[in-house]
């Protein structure tokens, strides 16, 4: 709380910005807006945002001083609001993740610094591929999701139904964005190889956009037949 300005005498001097803000007057800064959002979270963009692909907007020159990664954003497309995160700023693109950009024109551009902005989505989902399998496992997708916090994503797997196998490894394809870092993950999960329920701590490789899991931290390979799966994970990384 700033300090309040008197007179020698003692007496509260005439209302300025910092004694308002101190008795909680008109001037007092929302939360957030020492970010640059308003009183729901977004931030209007003036500037023109245009289509380039599904994943990319072309914006005016000098978007590194005015975006970074893990904020959120908002476009209108055909009268469709689209949402999702910035994943990536060059000079005059921006690169994200969430809802498919549609080749329409964009009006009403939004971003977010904040947490939650009104009207966000809580996740998105994302759909896993396979190697390994002769048929691959289904997963539920509501349950198979990730959200962005900064440069941490979130990612959850939940499988239901089990594939059949036809190698010795298992793969998640697919990873919503790429593992700066290749890096190894524990996790405790009901796994079934050949038939055979195992349930222990399992080994889980991440590089690029893939997943390889084995059976233990060890490393067992899976058999190369009969049914095949895991049915969740649950973990983050930097992107």
């Amino acid at each position: 709380m700033a300090k309040i300005t008197r007179y020698a005498d003692g007496s509260p001097k005439q209302n300025t910005d910092e004694s308002i803000w101190a008795r909680g007057g008109s001037n007092v800064k929302l939360p957030g807006s020492e970010m640059g959002g308003g009183d729901d979270g977004w931030v209007s963009v003036s500037d023109t945002w245009a289509y380039a692909s599904a994943t990319t907007i072309t914006v005016p020159s000098g978007a590194a001083s005015i975006y970074q990664k893990g904020h959120k954003f908002s476009v209108v497309a055909n009268s469709v609001t689209l949402y999702g995160y910035i994943v990536g700023v060059a000079d005059t693109v921006l690169t994200v993740l969430g809802n498919a950009l549609t080749n329409h024109t964009f009006t009403v551009p939004r971003y977010s610094p904040t947490e939650n902005p009104l009207g966000f989505p809580n996740t998105f989902q994302w759909t896993p591929g396979y190697t390994g399998f002769s048929v691959p496992p289904t997963v539920v997708a509501a349950d198979t999701y990730f959200y962005i916090r900064g440069n941490i994503i979130y990612v959850t797997y939940s499988q239901s139904a089990l594939g059949t196998s036809d190698q010795t490894f298992f793969t998640i394809t697919g990873l919503p964005i790429a593992v700066v870092t290749a890096r190894q993950y524990i996790t405790m999960g009901v796994g079934v190889d050949n038939a055979a329920t195992f349930v222990n701590p399992a080994r889980v490789d991440a590089a690029t956009t893939i997943l390889s899991l084995h059976k233990s931290f060890a490393g067992a390979t899976w058999t190369a037949s009969g049914s095949k799966g895991i049915n969740y994970l649950s973990f983050s990384y930097v992107y």
